[in-house]
């Protein structure tokens, strides 16, 4: 070995002296550098899994928030069926209504028109007999040739009158 030694020109001491300055060196690294340096690391890396924890956990609550979102659309658009629905069905209600009502009001307006027609029908015929009568009595009394007086030409009147009535069946 002291060939060795001779013959690269290795001194003991330097190299006790480097295997010291290594080790100080080592040392100061290690405590002022590597020991933060693999804290930091350790903490980041802490993060990064909260991080990545915490994206999980937020693609989750979007799926479920996109599925409740879903469900509340679907069951708007049930309530938007049922409320045009129950629109519809009022409108026909409605529109059944009124149908109802014109009919009745036509009905109504056909009776009193019948009722006006028939009394009005009355009024002409007793003019139309009165009429009639007062003609049947100018005819007597030209017959006759004699002058009827108001109480005769009543009597011939109300007689013509019922004459006609029963003869016209009315």
């Amino acid at each position: 070995m002291d060939g060795l030694i001779s013959t690269f020109h290795i001194d003991y001491k330097i190299i006790i002296a480097q295997i010291i300055n290594f080790a100080i060196v080592f040392v100061v690294l290690y405590i002022f550098a590597l020991k933060p340096l693999g804290k930091l690391m350790h903490n980041r890396r802490e993060e990064i899994e909260k991080g990545l924890s915490y994206a999980k956990e937020s693609k989750d609550e979007l799926i479920i928030a996109k599925q409740k979102a879903e469900e509340e659309i679907k069951k708007a658009r049930i309530k938007i069926n049922d409320m045009i629905g129950e629109a519809r069905q009022k409108g026909d209600d409605m529109i059944i209504k009124a149908q109802d009502i014109a009919k009745k009001e036509a009905q109504k307006i056909k009776n009193q028109a019948e009722k006006d027609i028939i009394k009005e029908r009355i009024e002409i015929e007793k003019s139309i007999y009165q009429k009639t009568a007062h003609l049947v009595a100018l005819g007597v009394s030209k017959i006759l040739e004699e002058d009827v007086d108001d109480k005769r030409n009543v009597f011939l009147n109300k007689k013509a009158v019922d004459f006609l009535k029963e003869n016209q069946n009315i």
